[in-house]
């Protein structure tokens, strides 16, 4: 399987000459495997994607993966050109609310208070699909779903075609202890109780990923970031590596970049996660720091 990088930043798009190299679009990743093409998220970034798919001509079918539908992961589709051609069809997959399924929440964002047309005038034909945790296929690749820890209901998307597989986490920040954070629980039985929940379903998610090719995972911020922005649903690079590690992955991909992080610091951050997991392991997995256009084999 071919992956290659389209948006790599999290949360709001930031262009810029601090952001040249890195990238400053938001998440889109374009796999592609025996023909079939498969687009993880509709950030920013499916743009540029969307005007290179329409070069290539028509009919296209085209796969989109959503992994939630925080803006900063599907604003892009609204600006998607093969969506507006009638010779395409996509197929979208992900995740509805209690409230509303995935169309409507796709067709909301473009709503006349925020956008000049409506996805009615979409001519691609569009085709919505709720997913919960489950297992599927798009033609001969498997697709195997896993909530992860997100303030939106958040899927991980596992993809296996002949023999490798690729896990995309979305976003995500490790399960940890509330109540002991927070200090409001003051019964040790209570707290051990809560720890062991905890490291089960952290766990289940090292199982879930347990051997994959290429790991390619939400590392927003440092250790030290994370410190302050515990439960905005984000990983630290310590807490990715450790899942990478602990899970035997042979390539780990850093993406979804704070906004704030610039090229020379995305340099520390990609060194630091070099020397940290060599000290983890001595069996390290290779760790890639994600740049737009970049292209990865699984």
């Amino acid at each position: 399987m071919k992956v290659k990088f389209w948006g790599v930043r999290g949360s709001v798009p930031t262009p810029g000459p601090t952001t040249v190299r890195y990238g400053g679009n938001t998440t889109c990743i374009e796999v592609r495997a025996s023909g079939t093409l498969i687009i993880l998220d509709a950030g920013t970034g499916i743009r540029e994607l969307g005007y290179t798919l329409t070069d290539q001509g028509t009919p296209l079918h085209i796969s989109l993966l959503i992994t939630h539908t925080h803006w900063d992961h599907i604003n892009g589709f609204p600006f998607f050109p093969p969506a507006f051609v009638g010779e395409n069809a996509i197929d979208v997959y992900g995740t509805p609310l209690k409230d509303r399924t995935l169309e409507q929440i796709f067709s909301s964002q473009m709503d006349y208070s925020f956008f000049p047309i409506t996805q009615t005038q979409m001519d691609a034909s569009l085709n919505f699909h709720d997913i919960k945790e489950t297992t599927f296929f798009i033609n001969d690749i498997q697709i195997s779903t896993r909530y992860m820890n997100h303030p939106v209901l958040n899927l991980g998307y596992r993809i296996s075609h002949k023999g490798k597989s690729i896990f995309f986490t979305g976003d995500h920040e490790p399960h940890y202890n509330i109540k002991r954070l927070q200090g409001t629980e003051n019964d040790e039985d209570q707290l051990a109780n809560i720890d062991a929940m905890v490291n089960k379903l952290n766990q289940s998610i090292v199982d879930f990923v347990q051997d994959v090719d290429l790991l390619i995972c939400d590392a927003t911020y440092t250790p030290e970031e994370y410190n302050s922005h515990v439960g905005w649903g984000h990983a630290s690079t310590d807490q990715v590596l450790d899942l990478a590690v602990r899970a035997g992955v042979k390539k780990l991909v850093l993406t979804h970049h704070e906004p704030a992080h610039s090229d020379e610091k995305m340099d520390k951050i990609h060194s630091y996660a070099l020397k940290k997991v060599r000290d983890m392991t001595k069996s390290p997995p290779l760790i890639i720091t994600a740049m737009e256009k970049m292209v990865i084999e699984a």
